[in-house]
């Protein structure tokens, strides 16, 4: 049995959000103590220039069906054919019932099964390997994963000032969107053979999001320096030797979609080849890091730019908060 992409779609916010946009709610939270020209020499050094926030009129479900929407229309799929939705964003307007079973509602679904899988920003890579154990055993034959963030919620933004080091600059490159993929049966013989997952919970605390009733709560707290660090150690070896792997099991690679969290993404590449590096495609510096949307988000836009064509060798690979880290590889 094998695996395909049948269809992918993707929301963006109306509202775009700049740089300048983003230091100047800062600066107006987090008072005096705030380095603000340090914080806008680390936005210009992170590649980040604008990404997208909710507006008054959208929330985390209308993003979603509006995604799922474009998504069924890309691929000609019939709602009704869905037959399991798995959502997997950090993002949750509720925690009961599951975001999946608002959003089977809102799409009219009336076939489909429907739950949550939560892992940070691996939660899309995690439901792809699940469907493709649900579709090889027959459980199910239409899988919709759908993840819509609304990251800019997560922002503490009156906790940027110099004295304080358990929040950091990374939650000021996070950004809202939405996108849906169906996956079915089919394609290439090779497709998703090639899963890599590893976890390194003892660094669990360098990046989260709590639930509880104190003022940090349901905030993004990260030691970010602490992270990159954890991440540059981890990735610089993990990144090259899958990309390697891949290329050897499908003879060549044609595109490299990383999990984005910075627009310098080479130093995270270790010894990849510069040939191999030069196809990765970036989208971080116009949508910024949109947590578990992020790969598929960056293969809609590649898709839409013409980057991105069926038959294409694709290489996917994801950091995590936690720390979690995996990848996969297809024929798209």
């Amino acid at each position: 049995m094998s695996m395909c992409i049948a269809s992918i779609g993707h929301y963006l916010p109306k509202k775009i959000v700049t740089n300048d946009d983003l230091l100047q709610k800062v600066a107006s939270y987090s008072g005096e103590t705030t380095n603000i020209a340090d914080m806008k020499k680390k936005l210009t050094l992170n590649v980040a220039k604008q990404r997208h926030f909710i507006s008054k009129d959208e929330n985390g479900i209308i993003m979603a069906e509006e995604a799922v929407k474009r998504c069924l229309e890309n691929g000609s799929i019939n709602v009704l054919d869905i037959d399991l939705i798995l959502y997997v964003s950090m993002y949750r307007a509720y925690v009961e019932p599951a975001m999946s079973i608002h959003i089977r509602d809102a799409i009219g679904a009336k076939n489909s099964n429907a739950f949550d899988i939560s892992n940070a920003c691996m939660g899309f890579l995690n439901a792809k390997e699940l469907a493709y154990m649900y579709l090889e055993t027959n459980r199910y034959n239409n899988i919709l994963i759908v993840s819509s963030e609304v990251c800019s919620e997560l922002i503490p933004w009156d906790m940027f000032g110099d004295s304080n080091d358990n929040t950091g600059f990374s939650s000021l490159t996070i950004a809202d969107g939405a996108v849906a993929m169906v996956l079915t049966k089919g394609g290439d013989k090779r497709n998703f053979k090639l899963f890599d997952m590893n976890t390194y919970s003892e660094h669990k605390d360098v990046c989260k999001i709590r639930i509880g009733k104190e003022k940090n709560d349901l905030k993004l707290m990260v030691h970010s320096r602490q992270l990159a660090a954890i991440a540059l150690d981890i990735m610089k070896e993990f990144i090259p030797d899958f990309v390697y792997k891949a290329e050897e099991y499908f003879n060549g690679v044609d595109i490299i979609f990383i999990h984005q969290v910075t627009g310098n993404l080479k130093r995270f590449c270790g010894n990849l080849r510069e040939d191999l590096y030069k196809k990765v495609h970036y989208s971080f510096p116009t949508v910024g890091n949109t947590g578990s949307a992020s790969i598929p988000l960056g293969m809609a836009l590649a898709e839409k730019e013409g980057l991105l064509k069926r038959g294409d060798r694709v290489v996917t690979i994801v950091g995590a908060s936690g720390f979690s880290c995996g990848a996969t590889a297809f024929i798209y």
